[in-house]
């Protein structure tokens, strides 16, 4: 197995290069995200080991992963839809919670008996979203 030097983490040089890069390509997407919607909702049905059960999926539109800000993967595509800033308030979450839920009251005769939330990083970061949207959001759906 390789083993890195040190040089790969000064700066300029490695990850530190690679990052600048991948956040100067990130830097030119064109399209702008509102951070009072989800980026994505929908219903479906799940195989569970219960039986197939209908679910609510929601794609959080958050500041994205902090890797990717950082600069991160070459392969993953999910910052490319997140909130420009890095951050979105506790109050913005809850309004696309609230998008989400009305978007079930208008497609299902009654609540999915599942529910999948997703963002484009990780919902249990801190960073993306902080424990008391984590707390509030749960609450919702309890």
């Amino acid at each position: 197995m390789s083993k890195p030097t040190p040089d790969v983490y000064e700066q300029g040089k490695g990850m530190d290069a690679h990052n600048k890069v991948m956040r100067e390509i990130r830097s030119r997407k064109e399209a702008s995200y509102d951070p009072h919607e989800p980026t994505r909702v929908w219903l479906d049905e799940d195989n569970t080991p219960g039986g197939v059960k209908r679910s609510l999926t929601i794609i959080l539109n958050t500041g994205g992963c902090r890797w990717a800000r950082a600069g991160g993967c070459t392969m993953c595509g999910y910052v490319a839809e997140s909130v420009d800033g890095g951050s979105v308030s506790h109050e913005a979450l809850m309004n696309q919670i609230d998008v989400c839920l009305e978007h079930e009251a208008d497609n299902a005769d009654e609540p999915a008996e599942l529910i999948k939330i997703y963002t484009s990083g990780s919902f249990l970061d801190e960073r993306e979203v902080g424990a008391d949207t984590r707390r509030a959001i749960g609450e919702t759906f309890a």
